[in-house]
């Protein structure tokens, strides 16, 4: 990543090294723990989606029940993306509708008893996993450090930006803004900026949008 960072910096005179360098391990750091992440919920049967889906039933407490239109809006997709995650677990066993409401759309679902234990394991096998990565890279100490630094730089971007969007919603804008691209003509502009930005390769028409 070095000499890939010493390439793009040329691209980038007056540039922050530091700040460049920063990025680029974050979002490279950030793609490992989603493959990671999808890793493991494969190994366990399930999707990424469907993992989120069992987490956010999991952070809601006992009973762990929410309508389907809350879950869609916490994790940020749409209620068509929703319903099919709902149908593959229904499928599997992992959660079942509650008996309330005459909307069928709305009426609640909860974790049955195997959609907890499901979830459960897949998600200590995540925590062995990454305890053993950040373990063998950094110390007690240093991880504590290493937590009080991106607490100030999250808020940093909190304060410009506002706070996150959930995953599927970032994904999921970024998808349309791409399938919208060519209606716009602006299918070059569109689809290699952000790309470029994550592969640390300058985007095609400048080199401005590092």
């Amino acid at each position: 990543m070095d000499r890939e960072l010493a390439a793009w910096l040329a691209e980038l005179p007056g540039v922050d090294g530091q700040i460049e360098a920063v990025r680029m391990r974050l979002l490279r750091l950030g793609r490992q723990l989603e493959r990671s992440l999808a890793g493991t919920a494969g190994a366990h049967g399930i999707t990424l989606g469907d993992w989120e889906t069992l987490s956010a039933l999991c952070r809601a407490g006992p009973p762990y029940a929410l309508s389907p239109g809350r879950l869609a809006r916490g994790l940020g997709v749409t209620s068509g993306t929703m319903s099919l995650r709902l149908g593959r677990l229904r499928h599997a066993g992992l959660i079942e509708p509650v008996s309330r409401g005459t909307d069928g759309r709305e009426k609640p679902v909860r974790l049955t008893p195997a959609g907890y234990r499901t979830w459960r394991t897949a998600t200590d096998a995540r925590t062995r996993q990454e305890a053993a990565v950040f373990g063998g890279a950094l110390s007690g100490a240093a991880l504590r450090a290493l937590n009080d630094l991106l607490r100030h730089l999250m808020q940093g971007f909190e304060s410009r930006f506002g706070v996150a969007p959930p995953r599927g919603e970032l994904r999921r804008v970024t998808a349309e803004r791409a399938d919208d691209a060519p209606r716009r003509g602006g299918a070059s502009r569109h689809q290699a900026g952000p790309g470029a930005t994550e592969r640390g390769h300058a985007p095609a028409g400048g080199h401005r949008r590092g």
